[in-house]
């Protein structure tokens, strides 16, 4: 969404809402008729195991009240393929991170419309990324914790995890980014926060100094989850 809003290229293209619902307590065909109401131009879904069959009721339903209304959808369970594409009824799906391609295929969507094809995400550099958080995309308020991103990648190969299905190479976010996110966090009195990073522990160097950043800084009630390896 942040690069969709923010990238020079679709800035004010398009008048973006971010609607959220739970899988386990939201009804999809409620859902479904509460998103054809507002006669959206696209809508975009993310996937993951959890709302997998949630998002195909929805994407079904949703396709008999805006029968010609373009679905796209992302996120992990994209890696699934041919079989999302058809489940969703989709226009296209991205597997992979999606800031660049979802900006270049938005760039130029009726070349994307019935065709129904999968699209294979860049690894941007992550100096070039819109902060979510940063560029008030995503409010703390709105949540009773954050999910934190500090690197992307993970060299492993875990058969447990999803991590290792993508790019391999470590990609960090700058730390100039990461301090800027926690003084939001901290000013926003943020008590949970989930670290998205595979790899927390692998540059010694920069785990101290994050560590070191998030002691002189967090307060001391906040509850950080992070994995070591």
């Amino acid at each position: 969404m942040s690069a969709i809003r923010h990238d020079t290229r679709t800035a004010g293209m398009y008048d973006i809402s971010l609607v959220r619902f739970l899988a386990d307590t939201d009804d999809p065909k409620a859902a479904a008729k509460q998103i054809a109401g507002y006669s959206y131009d696209i809508v975009g879904l993310s996937v993951y195991l959890y709302n997998r069959e949630w998002m195909d009721t929805f994407a079904s339903e949703l396709r008999l009240f805006q029968k010609d209304v373009p679905v796209f959808a992302g996120g992990p369970e994209a890696v699934n393929g041919q079989s999302l594409l058809d489940s969703l009824g989709a226009d296209f799906i991205i597997v992979g991170e999606g800031e660049e391609t979802v900006v270049q295929t938005l760039e130029r969507l009726p070349e994307h419309i019935g065709s129904s094809h999968i699209l294979f995400g860049e690894a941007p550099d992550t100096k070039r990324l819109f902060s979510p958080l940063l560029e008030h995309d995503v409010e703390c308020t709105d949540y009773q914790g954050i999910l934190w991103e500090m690197t992307r990648g993970c060299p492993y190969r875990c058969a447990f995890c999803f991590e290792g299905r993508g790019n391999k190479s470590v990609r960090p976010f700058p730390l100039s980014r990461l301090q800027k996110e926690l003084d939001l966090l901290v000013q926003h009195e943020v008590k949970e926060i989930f670290v998205l990073d595979p790899t927390f522990n692998m540059d010694k160097e920069r785990t101290t100094a994050i560590l070191d950043m998030l002691i002189e800084q967090s307060m001391p009630d906040t509850h950080f989850t992070f994995e070591i390896r």
